[in-house]
């Protein structure tokens, strides 16, 4: 053969094999599509969890809706890090900002605008839009007590405190203005503070993201993106074999310095964003209310079976015992140091301790009739709120309806 000839093989098997490969990748492609457009109808094992026994509408669409909303991946957004992408579904629904759709809002210009900042607990995981706490929320307001309102739901998962008060900033910079801002939070504060006690500020995710940004190319990223290799998984999946590495947890330190330097870190940070929030609230004339909100471990409440079985898992027990560590001291700090004026700080841990129905599909996250006994306490604080002081900015016609509703 000469060296021509080898030359033209050569060539002719580099041809082949770059066809091949990429005929390969399309069909892999076309067969992903398919099986996620028509075969792909497995439901997530929360869906079955008794929280949901109640539920008057589709909750494995729900949960299918939620996973189809997550595929589309995260948006970076300049200092808050990330938000959703747009998702329409019938259950979920993200508009072109990372927000989720809220029910019951009034479409009169005038309305009360009042904005509820804070994590997955905030967005809704685990409930449809109608049942989301700022859903809820502006139901109360509207239907209830008939106070023309509208609500921005603000809340992202795994957001922090800390986040949340830059995404205000933001807002205002933006030239919007509020009239009542809502911060609810815990969960995530005191998560972020037993990992990373000594940083304050921290969020959720930043080892991934530090990683991310400081390395020149995530190669296992890039070949998990090639539509062969989620051809090759998904045929291990259906056929029982597992390919993820084991979730290793994070080491949850159970000694007293640790619990003491987080528990310290988690109320050093909320204290110092409230600060911030209360000066911008002086600055551009609306009402600042923070909540902490419930965790299954610490609230007290009579846990149902279901409810028990969650902090079974060892792993899950460590970290619940931290995290109820930290809430103590929190609400330990909230109750003997009121913030001066600090009417603005309310403890809601303990809101479901008469509930004997369970409530919760995961540590963290309540189902929609969990949202609204959440929503019927905040909107009793905002009606405490607003009958001692209302936003400077609202129109007579709106003081008088408040100064309604005050007076009965």
């Amino acid at each position: 053969m000469t060296a021509r000839s080898r030359s033209l093989t050569f060539f002719a098997l580099i041809g082949i094999s770059t066809v091949v490969v990429i005929g390969g990748e399309l069909v892999a492609r076309a067969v992903l599509a398919v099986d996620d457009r028509f075969f792909d109808r497995r439901v997530d094992p929360k869906a079955a969890a008794p929280a949901f026994q109640t539920a008057d509408y589709n909750v494995p669409q729900l949960f299918r809706e939620f996973h189809e909303a997550g595929k589309r991946g995260l948006a970076y957004q300049p200092y808050i890090i990330w938000t959703r992408r747009p998702y329409h579904g019938s259950l979920i629904n993200i508009d072109q900002h990372g927000e989720r759709a809220t029910w019951h809002n009034s479409p009169q210009p005038e309305a009360l605008r009042v904005w509820v900042f804070g994590g997955s607990t905030t967005w809704g995981t685990g409930a449809p839009d109608s049942e989301t706490i700022p859903s809820h929320l502006a139901r109360i307001m509207n239907d209830e007590w008939g106070l023309a309102t509208t609500v921005r739901n603000l809340g992202e998962s795994a957001y922090v405190s800390t986040q949340e008060t830059v995404r205000l900033l933001v807002e205002l910079q933006h030239g919007q203005r509020p009239d009542v801002v809502v911060f609810y939070d815990g969960g995530n504060d005191a998560d972020v503070a037993t990992t990373w006690p000594d940083l304050p500020g921290a969020h959720v995710g930043m080892d991934r993201i530090k990683k991310k940004f400081e390395q020149d190319v995530d190669y296992y990223k890039l070949v998990r993106s090639v539509a062969l290799y989620r051809v090759m998984r998904w045929v291990c999946a259906r056929a029982g074999i597992n390919l993820d590495h084991p979730v290793v947890q994070a080491e949850v330190h159970d000694d007293p310095h640790h619990t003491d330097a987080a528990a310290h870190t988690a109320a050093s940070v909320w204290w110092n964003n409230y600060d911030a929030v209360d000066g911008l609230a002086r600055s551009h004339g609306f009402v600042p209310v923070f909540v902490w909100q419930p965790y299954l471990p610490a609230g007290g409440k009579p846990l149902h079976p279901s409810e028990a079985r969650l902090l079974q898992p060892e792993a899950e027990a460590r970290t619940a015992r931290m995290i109820q560590s930290v809430y103590t001291t929190v609400r330990a700090r909230m109750a003997t140091e009121r913030h001066p004026g600090g009417r603005h700080m309310y403890d809601l841990a303990d809101l479901f301790q008469q509930e004997s129905r369970p409530l919760y599909m995961d540590t963290h996250h309540i189902t929609g009739q969990g949202n609204a006994l959440v929503a019927q306490r905040l909107a009793a604080i905002l009606h405490a709120e607003l009958c001692q002081s209302m936003p400077p900015h609202v129109s007579d016609h709106l003081r008088q309806q408040v100064g309604h509703t005050c007076a009965n």
